[in-house]
């Protein structure tokens, strides 16, 4: 492995791990002898794990998960770690600093997360009108390099970076590495051929994951799969999140790959001029009484007394969900999830402003 790599992941570590220390721990004096051990690499027998597992803890947003990911770093400098042997060192003391080094990292790094966009449109899939579903079906390819194979040094093997082993039954490796899916619902087929022509561009999938060193084959294909903790479907022009589990509480970040955003704004302008400016209260109530029975189910299965004041935000290009929030004790529960998920699966009319949020009461009474 390169000093070059083994510098940048050890740094990242030292970087991090001192963070939290000092951030867990009483302020202590500082002098010669703290910097000097900080400087020194990991001594045998310390326990890595114990120290940086500590920042793992259940995500119930995506929010939350990309809170605790680290900074991406190249894939070529993630998948070292996991594949390097030491053979090109020479002396037996650069041998020996290279599998201590490497054992540290291949302790320390499943401890991690990272976040990464996937920029190539082929991440995102979206399938043919379904007649079925008066829409599409959508889904996330977990695979961070598969156009392009990455190395972790000069004259390596070349492999795919994914985010689960493919199914080799599977009739293609898109098919094999599909890691989400959901169906989107269109008022009719003229909305969705618009939706298809001005939205389908701009969408992007988001993962969150950890390194691992589970290796695969498919067909002449090799690869490397990590550990994927969660994903998402957005557009990059509006933040508008279509899927994400775990569920996104608010758009995404917004981001511009050229001039196209705003091109694609400008010319979706003049086509949805004739839109409502905004639902009106018989819209809301007729895209919720399409979810009351998915509602009821979650009544049914916790059996539910009083009322539920939902928070629900809606984007006005697609009619989906934005964000789903319960006020009151209902939020972080099991029954609270149960409702958000519900709400959720409503699609609205589309109307000309960006979003419209709207509170929806639910009352319960007990079976």
């Amino acid at each position: 492995m390169k000093r070059a790599v083994l510098a940048a992941l050890l740094g990242i570590f030292w970087v991090d791990l001192g963070a939290r220390a000092r951030a867990q721990s009483p302020a202590a004096p500082a002098g010669p002898s703290a910097a000097a051990e900080a400087a020194q690499p990991p001594r045998a027998g310390t326990d890595w794990t114990a120290t940086t597992s500590a920042r793992r803890s259940p995500a119930g947003t995506f929010e939350a998960l990309l809170a605790e990911a680290l900074p991406s770093v190249d894939l070529e400098t993630l998948i070292a770690p996991f594949l390097e042997t030491c053979s090109e060192a020479r002396r037996e003391l650069d041998k020996a600093r290279c599998r201590g080094s490497v054992a540290f990292l291949r302790q320390t790094m499943p401890a991690h997360t990272y976040a990464q966009i996937v920029t190539d449109p082929d991440a995102v899939t979206v399938s043919d009108y379904d007649a079925r579903v008066k829409g599409f079906r959508i889904g996330a390819v977990g695979c961070l390099a598969c156009k392009q194979p990455v190395a972790p040094g000069k004259g390596q093997t070349k492999r795919l970076v994914t985010l689960s082993k493919p199914d080799k039954s599977a009739r293609s490796l898109a098919a094999a590495l599909e890691v989400a899916q959901a169906s989107l619902t269109f008022n009719d087929i003229v909305e969705s051929r618009t939706w298809l022509a001005q939205v389908r561009p701009h969408l992007r999938a988001q993962f969150v994951f950890e390194p691992s060193d589970q290796e695969w084959t498919f067909g002449p294909s090799r690869g490397l799969a990590f550990n994927l903790l969660g994903a998402r479907i957005f557009n990059h022009c509006t933040g508008e999140v279509l899927y994400s589990q775990p569920p996104s509480e608010a758009p995404a970040d917004k981001y511009s790959e050229g001039n196209e955003c705003g091109e694609d704004v400008s010319a979706a302008s003049g086509a949805a001029s004739t839109l409502p400016d905004k639902l009106d209260a018989a819209e809301i109530s007729r895209a919720m009484l399409a979810v009351r029975p998915d509602i009821d189910a979650c009544h049914k299965q916790f059996s539910l007394r009083g009322r539920a004041d939902i928070d629900v935000t809606v984007s006005g290009s697609t009619g989906v969900p934005l964000g789903v929030v319960l006020r009151g004790s209902l939020e972080g529960t099991l029954v609270g999830q149960c409702l958000k998920d519900a709400v959720r699966k409503a699609r609205f009319p589309r109307f000309q402003r960006e979003t419209q949020a709207f509170s929806y009461p639910v009352l319960f009474d007990r079976q």
